[in-house]
């Protein structure tokens, strides 16, 4: 478990300067920072360009991590967690920089996270819809943690077969409702009866949502 010692190494902002090799430099704020994903991404080599996490945002985790609630603690102490494993990856560099305690315009830690994106000619990456507001109103190019996990979770066709274990009941009296493993949600027609087993179903149908993608799925004797 990190603690805020564990971060003594501060680099002054006024070190950097904007990119000029066409790599966007990505600043984190603390949701995408907490969330932690953002670390299994970058495992992966998928960033190929920095990461740089604004002073404020740094300020939070540390303050947070000491928090007398427990809950808040932990997000804290995760969030430590998540940048040093962030700092461990060899495919890419983690900045941190100082907080001068002043915010830009606005007033607030989202204006500072995305002037300073601005600054170096970067982008955002966040889990907050509030931020990506502000950052495509002042025309800064942001990422969603959840939109990148959500385009990255496979496609299901009619006729494709999954194993899901059905856990609860659907909207209608035959539905049951399952989980996989990304957490995508599986309506079995004619599953309420395999409620507390796992079944091979086949495919019907899918559907996009603002939550993310559904599927709709019947069981494999039922299949035409």
């Amino acid at each position: 478990m990190q603690t805020r010692n564990d971060f003594r190494f501060i680099i002054p902002y006024v070190e950097f300067a904007r990119d000029v090799r066409g790599l966007r430099p990505n600043v984190l704020d603390a949701s995408a920072i907490v969330d932690g994903r953002i670390a299994e991404l970058a495992d992966t080599g998928l960033f190929q360009s920095r990461f740089v996490v604004p002073g404020s945002v740094m300020e939070d985790l540390q303050q947070t991590s000491d928090a007398v609630e427990k809950p808040k603690r932990m997000r804290g102490r995760r969030g430590l967690d998540v940048l040093a494993r962030l700092r461990n990856t060899p495919t890419i560099d983690v900045e941190i920089l100082g907080h001068s305690g002043a915010f830009p315009e606005g007033g607030s830690v989202e204006s500072e996270i995305v002037e300073l994106a601005r600054n170096l000619g970067g982008r955002v990456i966040t889990n907050e819809p509030t931020l990506m507001k502000i950052a495509g109103v002042r025309g800064v190019p942001a990422l969603n943690v959840n939109d990148i996990a959500i385009a990255l979770r496979p496609s299901y066709v009619p006729g494709d077969m999954i194993d899901v274990k059905i856990v609860k009941q659907g909207e209608e009296p035959s539905q049951g409702v399952g989980f996989l493993d990304d957490g995508t949600m599986v309506v079995v027609e004619h599953g309420r009866e395999m409620i507390g087993r796992s079944a091979i179903v086949s495919v019907t149908s899918t559907l996009q949502t603002s939550a993310g993608r559904l599927v709709f799925a019947r069981p494999e004797e039922y299949d035409d």
